[in-house]
């Protein structure tokens, strides 16, 4: 099976505006890399980057009111794969 198949990635807004929601969906355990990265793919900072053995849905909360306007990314990257999703702060 692809471990493609077997993650998921997505965001939402909060009730805050200045914080987004990201969550992301484990069926086995792996090593998890979640970033936060600019419209240039560099770095803003990195939310994960350890080995998770809880499966299942995990949920991380985002604050955004110190990133500048704009187009980001949340890349999270599970076994090699990696899952894209973009967000816009306001």
């Amino acid at each position: 099976k692809n471990i493609a198949d077997t993650i998921s990635l997505a965001t939402k807004n909060t009730e805050s505006a200045k914080v987004k929601e990201i969550i992301f969906r484990l069926t086995k355990p792996a090593y998890v890399k979640l970033f936060l990265k600019d419209k240039d793919d560099k770095v803003v900072v990195a939310i994960l980057d350890h080995y998770f053995e809880n499966l299942g849905t995990q949920t991380k909360l985002l604050p955004t009111n110190k990133l500048a306007k704009g187009i980001y990314w949340i890349e999270l990257e599970v076994d090699k794969t990696v899952l894209k999703e973009q967000i816009l702060i306001e």
